[in-house]
């Protein structure tokens, strides 16, 4: 049979295919669609067409007809990338027209196998078969380049696709209409020919009921020498990094941060240290951290906000170290337990799909399976949803989550994603993790001993350490504890699974199965008592709802309000029955302890001591859970403070904790070694009292260090503060409207490249309503942060589209790294204060006051201030970024406070005249080379 590729561009919208080119063995063509609506420019400009091109494209049959019409001969459509849509139309196509040929998405076959890592686009696959493609602008040479790889590919298939996976193809053989037909069809001819036998499901469980054996950490390393002389030398402008690193320039502050991360390391200090934009702070605290690591043995260990930073140093950061100081370091990344893959929901879902009668549930399995039998980590990460058809909600379904995990009790528990972490975090030398995991994993034994720390973004830390030590109970909450033990629907849980390992004793267990029904009946009294509970909360939210929208501080004399007495007794309740729980659980525990082992059937779950792990566990958090939700209702711990609020989900009563300080100084500082704290944005109007203030670090003066390395870009010529002095105050009732309409003057003058921030979701949709089509009018493409399917997403278009504008909450104010002209004006909509009256920021102002501060001028504004020089970090990120933050809140000019403000962001030209003054100066700012 013949084989044609098909490759296309396309619009998100519908999905709608905008151009599509093939390639056969003796020709190849492309046709140009007329597109639906306005086609984004970065895109039309991508592909080399004008508007006029647009305008004549042609309709659907018509570009069919062009397009497949010639073709007579049986064969292959072999697609790569074609969205679902598109690819039902073509087919449409093809019955109606009597052609005979077959549509396949060879996209999924080559995920499936796990040949590349990666995209799978044209490019990587041309990489992947060592073939130069040279420009793929069109459709047609994306296509062209896709069939000379052809031949390449199916050798790395044949030679690479794991034996489970070509065994499941051939069992599925009858539903080959799939791109298993022209990539795999001579293959598994080939392989199964040499099968001794066919696998059983039971031979692929085991398969992936397996995990790597980790590789040993590579230190100590005779040679290798670490401190200051060293690192120097490293970062210098011949130095190690230089060597590998091409258009390397040595920074002198770079340097000097790296020395005193160097000298924090050999003397056991706390270094608290600030890092502008452009220092590269990655580089100066790994590669004193890597050099001490290596020539010590030591385990290291850096902790960043978020997964993306991880991400960042994992794929970049970390690699170009170990590659320019010849260091073999091992270093695994930790992440939440949902970021892995639940080998046992796997195995339930692939049992299933083996008795469906639907062809796709049958084939969306082998692209998970085969990755899973390749992957080291189980990370869903890796896994390339939108290459294979695989939708992101079935991935979520296989996520790992301590609500369905029964722990020792699992029969996937040798291959299991957090014990394969677990062995890899033991044997590495650095460890890469995010805040919140540090919090968790360091209290769960998660993650092992380490005594040399570096916390990046750390002005986030002190937001993470409230956010884990705040206690909570909701009926949500509580009713996800009970079916984790007990899930009367399904029968799953850690009791249906001790149950099913009791059958396996050669001994009938009648004490401990008696046990096991006696706490089934509780846990269903107890999600019965969940729900009533969330009744109760919801209607103590609606009591409350005067006092305030959002969170409502609770104070002492709510405890005589009814609605909160009813909240208390169920919560009593509850715990009566929530402790009888844990003594049945730890009972339970002892009567395994006592009973014999079971017998040779495999299920060596119970007995030996590995089940007892998991019961006292439970046990132990079916404890704490009581123990902290009587001591939320109680109100009475006075450095916490109570409150009540209305998630999306359910009603919480919480308990934060006012102060972190001493809790850090326990949990962190005093048992490391070494701390390093570092941020851009530490100081206020240069000074870290605020921090230290905010972390306690005022009682630890005898091992802090501090230091200031100023951002080593140009602003006085690179940036400017713009501040329209005739915007209302915010406080006053027109400022929405007149805001929304200076936001469109300013894009209009930034030519679109605008960030625009909102410290208020509500603010962002009104007037995203209002002037959306205003913009759009203007000739750029408006974003919005709420209206996409992820944040993640509109950072990514706002970015490849580069005259548009995007519209965003708090979330973007840091963290967002959008380098050159797609971001060249950043507008902050209002001074980033939070608000007054929620408890935790009341209750904080409230201890600053007690203690002898001015809770305005100690904590208030320089929240406000930390947060704001955040989002006016996103403006300038490399040395050629341009561009402007313009504030559209007066206050920064007519209050006392607002030079806080400018006085603790980088020095530029500040612009405090009328709105079309600020515009006429951007667009002569913009205009200027």
């Amino acid at each position: 049979m013949s084989e044609w590729v098909l490759c296309g561009y396309f619009l998100e919208r519908g999905p709608e295919a905008l151009a599509l080119g093939l390639a056969g063995d003796w020709d190849s063509r492309e046709v140009v669609l007329r597109p639906a609506g306005p086609v984004p420019r970065h895109i039309a400009t991508d592909m080399l067409l004008t508007s006029r091109e647009l305008r004549e494209g042609l309709s659907w049959d018509e570009a069919m007809a062009q397009l497949l019409g010639p073709i007579d001969e049986e064969g292959w459509l072999l697609g790569l990338g074609i969205p679902p849509v598109v690819s039902t139309r073509i087919r449409q196509w093809i019955a109606q027209s009597g052609k005979p040929l077959k549509l396949a998405d060879i996209t999924s076959a080559f995920a499936t196998a796990w040949v590349m890592a990666g995209p799978v686009d044209p490019a990587a696959i041309c990489r992947y078969a060592s073939i130069e493609p040279g420009p793929l602008r069109s459709p047609a040479s994306r296509a062209e380049a896709v069939l000379r790889a052809l031949p390449e590919l199916r050798h790395a298939l044949a030679s690479q696709t794991p034996l489970a996976l070509l065994v499941e193809c051939h069992a599925r053989r009858e539903l080959l209409e799939w791109p298993l037909v022209p990539i795999f069809a001579a293959i598994l001819q080939t392989a199964i020919a040499r099968l001794q036998a066919i696998w059983a499901p039971a031979t692929v469980k085991a398969a992936l009921n397996s995990a790597p054996k980790p590789r040993p950490p590579c230190g100590p390393v005779e040679g290798v020498r670490s401190g200051a002389e060293e690192v120097e030398r490293a970062l210098g402008p011949d130095g190690a990094i230089a060597q590998v690193m091409p258009g390397y320039e040595s920074r002198p502050r770079q340097r000097e941060m790296a020395m005193a991360v160097a000298a924090a390391i050999s003397r056991g200090e706390i270094l608290l240290a600030e890092a502008g934009t452009g220092i590269g702070k990655s580089q100066a605290y790994l590669v004193p951290l890597a050099l001490h690591v290596a020539a010590t043995g030591e385990r290291g260990l850096v902790s960043t906000a978020t997964r993306t930073l991880q991400d960042q140093l994992i794929d970049h950061d970390v690699p170009l170290v170990r590659r320019a100081l010849n260091l073999d370091l091992a270093v695994t990344v930790m992440k939440g337990r949902s970021n892995y893959l639940c080998l046992r929901k796997l195995v339930e879902a692939y049992e299933g799909a083996r008795d469906s009668l639907l062809a796709e549930d049958r084939l969306r399995l082998l692209p998970v399976l085969s990755w899973a039998l390749r992957s080291e980590a189980l990370d869903l990460a890796e896994f390339r949803s939108d290459a294979d058809g695989t939708t992101a909600e079935f991935l979520a379904s296989l996520a790992a989550n301590s609500d369905t995990c029964t722990g020792t009790l699992c029969p996937m528990r040798k291959g299991c994603a957090l014990t394969r972490l677990r062995n890899r975090a033991v044997k590495s030398d650095l460890l890469i993790v995010n805040h919140a995991l540090w919090f968790a994993g360091s209290e769960a034994e998660i993650i092992p001993d380490v005594h040399r720390v570096v916390f990046d973004e750390a002005h986030t830390l002190e937001d993470a350490a409230t956010e884990h030590y705040t206690l909570e109970i909701s009926g949500e909450r509580l009713e996800r504890l009970v079916l984790s033990l007990w899930n009367p629907g399904t029968e799953e849980g850690t009791l249906a699974a001790a149950r099913a390992a009791l059958a396996t004793f050669a001994k009938p267990q009648g004490a401990a199965l008696a046990l096991v029904d006696g706490m089934c009946a509780t846990c269903n009294r107890l999600l019965s008592s969940s729900s009533s509970l969330g009744t109760l909360l919801d209607a103590l939210a609606q009591r409350l709802a005067h006092e305030g929208p959002g969170r409502t501080r609770l104070r002492a004399e709510h405890l005589g309000h009814p609605q909160y007495e009813a909240v208390s007794e169920a919560v009593e309740a509850a715990c009566v029955e929530l402790r009888s729980l844990a003594a049945s659980l730890k009972a339970l525990a002892a009567e395994l302890d006592e009973a014999e082992e079971p017998d040779d059937s495999g299920a060596e779950v119970v007995g030996g001591g590995t089940s007892l792990v998991t019961l006292s566990s439970a046990s132990a958090e079916v404890l704490r859970f009581a123990e902290e939700a009587e001591e939320v209702v109680a109100l009475e711990d006075p450095d916490r403070v109570f409150y009540v609020e209305r998630t999306r989900s359910s009603t919480v009563l919480r308990a934060a904790p006012i102060e972190i300080g001493q809790t850090l100084a326990k949990t962190v500082f005093d048992r490391l070694s070494t701390v390093v704290l570092t941020s851009a944005t530490l100081s206020v109007a240069g000074n870290m009292g605020y921090f230290e203030d905010r972390l306690g670090l005022g009682a630890l003066s005898s091992r802090l260090i501090t230091a200031s390395y100023a951002s080593e870009f140009d602003f006085a010529t690179q940036a400017c503060l713009c501040v329209p002095t005739d915007i209302p105050d915010p406080t006053d009732a027109g400022w929405v409207d007149r805001m929304g309409a200076a936001i469109v003057e300013v894009v209009q003058a930034s030519r679109g490249r605008a960030l625009v921030l909102f410290t208020s979701r509500s603010h962002l949709e009104e007037v995203w309503q209002a002037r959306r089509a205003e913009i759009q009018d203007l000739g750029f493409t408006v974003y919005s942060q709420l209206a996409e399917l992820s944040p993640a997403l509109a950072g990514l278009r706002f970015a490849e589209d580069t005259h548009s504008v995007l519209f965003a909450t708090r979330s973007f104010f840091e963290g967002v790294d959008i380098p050159g002209e797609s971001l060249s004006c950043v507008v902050l909509t209002r001074l980033p204060f939070a608000v007054p009256t929620d408890p935790l920021v009341e209750a904080r102002r409230e201890r600053v006051g007690e203690r002898g501060g001015n809770p305005r001028e100690d904590y208030y504004i320089p929240q406000a201030v930390i947060t704001f020089r955040q989002a006016f970090g996103r403006l300038i990120r490399t040395r050629s970024d341009r561009g402007a933050v313009v504030v559209l809140d007066p206050r920064i000019a007519r209050k006392a406070y607002g030079q806080a403000f400018i006085k603790s962001v980088p020095e530029c030209p500040v612009v405090r005249r009328s709105l079309g003054w600020v515009t006429q100066h951007l667009i002569r700012f913009f205009a200027s080379p």
